[in-house]
């Protein structure tokens, strides 16, 4: 075997190097794990809201967008589309905070035509962020930077073509030979279904009262009026974003989300209900500065009385989840304008 001179190995290993990328990259590009070239909608792909988002906005097609923290991750758009017929997706991220919610409507407004947006306001979260600047980074920067070299970053990264490409190959693959994978791992594949925690919960009283005793141990940061003075900043330049931003055809709608009644009570013993009873006062009237919003408040229906429609003191199960979204698409519980 002939022995290759220092130039010659160096030129050797480039070819082999280049090879090696450009099979992984139409690898990649192929499997496309982040539905970001295009719509496959008959391929399974292992979803995660880090990485999917951008190629929802940018390849469905939806009118409605979801967007809020975990209250409601549990809503499924399929259902929504059968029962309700709104074309809808959820732009939500796992532990989603108010820059988030922003960072997703602001990516939103330049890759989608949505009609209409429906937050989920937990108000409690703009008390949990020292300053609202729409800002994540949650979401990796190649997605939605638009240059070649993300792509490359794309078509050559790990998760993208290491952990999630070949793990939806193993998964298409085996349903095609006839084998069915777990259902958990099917579940996972489902757009509509993208970061819902529901069949992995535990509901009942007893799990609400533990949460309760854990949410009473917690200690406050601040006064009551610095806590009114950060939500009430946080809530005006979230306000004021969606305001800079909405489109003349753009619905937005506010949702107030049911909340156990201990929720409530907790908040009392700690003496900070009246400081977010007049945080959410505060922001429903800030927000009539936005055109064509509906503000939906679901925080007083009989429900949240039950404590096993919960399995904490905010989360609650898909019988409560469904009165939310009826709520949202019938009526009935709009806090008039």
């Amino acid at each position: 075997m002939r022995e290759l001179k220092a130039k010659e190995w160096i030129l050797f290993t480039g070819f082999v190097f280049l090879i090696g990328a450009l099979v992984i990259g139409v690898f990649t590009f192929a499997g496309d794990p982040y539905l970001y070239y295009r719509n496959v909608s008959n391929d399974k792909k292992l979803l995660h809201s880090n990485y999917v988002n951008i190629g929802l906005m940018k390849n469905y097609k939806f009118d409605t967008a979801f967007i809020g923290s975990s209250e409601i991750h549990t809503i499924d758009t399929g259902f929504v589309k059968s029962y309700y017929s709104v074309d809808s997706a959820k732009l939500v991220v796992r532990n989603m905070d108010v820059n988030d919610m922003l960072f997703q409507y602001d990516l939103s407004q330049k890759y989608s035509d949505i009609t209409e947006y429906i937050f989920n306001i937990d108000l409690e979260g703009f008390s949990m962020i020292k300053t609202v600047d729409g800002r994540s980074e949650k979401f990796p920067a190649y997605l939605y930077n638009e240059n070649k070299l993300d792509d490359i970053k794309y078509l050559l990264g790990y998760e993208s073509s290491l952990r999630y490409a070949p793990i939806n190959f193993i998964i298409n693959g085996s349903i095609d030979l006839g084998f069915q994978p777990p259902e958990e791992i099917i579940r996972h594949t489902e757009v509509g279904k993208i970061e819902d925690w529901s069949e992995q919960a535990v509901f009942g009283e007893e799990m609400v009262r533990i949460s309760y005793e854990q949410y009473m141990t917690t200690k406050s940061t601040s006064n009551n009026t610095d806590l009114l003075r950060m939500l009430q900043t946080n809530i005006d330049h979230f306000l004021g974003r969606i305001l800079e931003k909405q489109k003349p055809e753009q619905r937005i709608i506010f949702g107030f989300p049911p909340y156990s009644a201990l929720y409530w009570e907790a908040l009392k013993e700690k003496e900070t209900y009246g400081v977010y009873l007049t945080a959410k006062e505060y922001f429903i009237a800030k927000s009539r500065q936005l055109a064509r919003v509906r503000i939906v408040d679901v925080q007083s229906i009989p429900e949240i009385n039950d404590l096993n429609n919960y399995k904490d003191l905010r989360h609650f199960n898909n019988k409560v989840s469904r009165i939310y979204t009826d709520a949202i698409f019938f009526g009935g519980y709009d806090i008039d304008n």
